[in-house]
């Protein structure tokens, strides 16, 4: 009866060795599972925060367009296509932040219903920097601008920017990754 009692205490202790084992390996899983949420979690926050600063950049750059066409710096034509990255050493650069990606500008100008206004469109495009067609952000806005008739290629003066009336619209597209 002895030996039947320690086989039993035996057996007993090894099946609560196992059942610990069981719950440390059930733990395990679910501390790693928990681990997996949180990563995935960050990583898609990170991922809107990239998208959300994008956005902003596109904006601020359709926005300078069009501010340098109604300064007269700049026309439709010089603004039109890929924006040079930032170079501290010129007066006049556009910021392009290193973040994985080339920006282009596309300028669309038409004739407005109003007598001596110009509707120009600037839409900012990030693409990726590896090259393709695929849109990362896209941002475009809508201005009328005075543009004498004479005077389309050359840009925007002073006075004329004063006597126009301001008002610009603006959208965002934010598109898949």
């Amino acid at each position: 009866m002895n030996k039947a009692r320690v086989r039993a205490t035996a057996d007993r202790s090894r099946l609560g060795r196992g059942a610990l084992l069981l719950e440390a390996l059930v733990a395990l899983a679910v501390f790693v599972g928990a681990g997996l949420a949180f990563v995935t979690v960050l990583e898609q926050s990170t991922e809107a925060m990239i998208r959300a600063r994008d956005l902003r950049q596109a904006c601020d750059l359709a926005s300078s367009a069009l501010a340098r066409m109604e300064a007269g710096i700049d026309t439709a034509e010089t603004l039109d296509g890929p924006v040079p990255p930032w170079d501290d050493t010129s007066d006049g650069g556009v910021l392009q932040a290193g973040s994985g990606g080339r920006w282009e500008i596309d300028v669309v100008t038409e004739p407005s219903a109003f007598a001596g206004l110009t509707r120009v469109t600037v839409t900012a495009i990030k693409r990726p920097a590896s090259g393709g067609e695929h849109v990362r952000a896209s941002y475009a806005m809508t201005q009328l601008i005075r543009v004498s008739s004479g005077d389309e290629g050359r840009g925007v003066s002073g006075a004329e920017i004063a006597r126009a009336p301001r008002r610009a619209t603006g959208r965002g597209v934010e598109a898949d990754r």
